[in-house]
């Protein structure tokens, strides 16, 4: 029964009727209902009811007791198959529709939209926080519901730390600042991330990296077609990290400690989509995912000096295609000349 008292101070709730039009529920019940729906279906089982063929669950959400009891039944009188739901809802969720593609290019024009705009705001000594508070103006104003995590804006050798989220330092001239942020829109999430220098220019040794790394990703995106996997684009990545390691005087075989993710993840209704799809899966058309190479290197006595600090990350969200890969956040710039003129220009 609706608590109407209940709606008045929070608002309203689905009625059984709406959630069976909205969702296309066969049957939808009020969760008041559940133990006289449980009684009965211990009755089927009992049984053995020729209509109760499958029973669908989700493990990690059953509360021990009469739920998990129900099941072990079922399956050792053979009233019914016991399927957990998890994995099968994944398969559904990996390939998107077109419906659910157009609500993705929507999250990931809004992200792209505020880093871009982030990039024209930046100047030397700009704050962390600065940026991560305009990215999320930006993307709010432009329809994102919220954010789809909290933002890591590093600046300097903040850069180098994958997850850095405190964002609250100034980044002086001459230094690096990466962003990877993203929101969420009708429930799907996108994932951006670009590294620039807020001065404007890159120094000769910034470039150098940020050249490799873009090389990387450049040729990850060829491979974004059907037919390939997320695992072998990443073992790729990690030849292709090795020979930029190598030509920037360090050792290759140390790729870990400077690359030290995986080069992209599925991504959906969560940013870190469909965990239970193998990353070896074959590509096929309406599955989304990001690519996102980085290096970075600390600031450690063992590592060039030029080097030490820089730390970068380019990161696209992905959808595959019949006729090849869709860049859903193509709207920030990625080559360098395009970065250096953004950067600033709106001052």
């Amino acid at each position: 029964k609706i608590n109407e008292r209940a709606e008045q101070w929070d608002g309203w709730c689905m009625r059984e009727e709406e959630a069976e039009r909205i969702f296309g529920a066969d049957k939808a019940f009020h969760m008041g209902l559940l133990p006289s729906y449980l009684e009965a279906l211990k009755s089927k089982i009992e049984s053995r009811r020729s209509d109760l063929q499958k029973i669908w669950y989700h493990k990690g959400l059953l509360p021990p007791g009469e739920i998990t009891e129900l099941l072990s039944e079922a399956q050792a009188r053979g009233s019914a198959s016991c399927l957990e739901l998890p994995r099968q809802l994944a398969t559904l969720r990996w390939r998107k529709s077109a419906a659910e593609v157009a609500c993705m290019a929507e999250s990931a024009s809004a992200s792209a939209g505020a880093i871009r705009a982030c990039m024209a705001a930046s100047h030397p000594e700009v704050r962390e926080h600065s940026l991560a508070l305009l990215f999320e103006y930006e993307a709010r104003r432009n329809g994102a519901q919220r954010l789809a995590y909290p933002p890591v804006v590093g600046g300097g050798v903040r850069g180098t730390v994958i997850h850095y989220s405190r964002n609250d330092q100034r980044v002086p001239g001459g230094q690096l600042v990466t962003m990877d942020a993203g929101v969420e829109m009708h429930g799907y999430a996108s994932d951006v991330t670009r590294s620039w220098p807020v001065g404007g220019r890159f120094s000769p040794a910034q470039r150098e990296v940020y050249a490799a790394v873009y090389e990387v990703h450049q040729a990850c995106l060829k491979q974004c077609v059907e037919g390939g996997t997320l695992r072998q684009m990443h073992d790729y990545s990690v030849q292709a990290m090795k020979t930029a390691l190598a030509q920037l005087g360090l050792p290759p075989e140390s790729y870990t400690r400077f690359y030290p993710h995986a080069l992209g993840h599925w991504l959906g209704l969560d940013t870190h989509d469909t965990p239970l799809v193998p990353l070896q899966t074959p590509f096929q058309p309406g599955a989304v995912l990001t690519i996102e190479p980085g290096l970075y290197f600390p600031d450690q006595e063992d590592i060039p000096k030029g080097l030490r600090g820089i730390g970068i990350r380019l990161e696209d969200d992905i959808v595959i295609e019949a006729d090849g890969p869709r860049v859903l956040s193509k709207d920030v710039p990625l080559n360098i000349e395009e970065v250096e003129a953004l950067v600033g220009s709106n001052l």
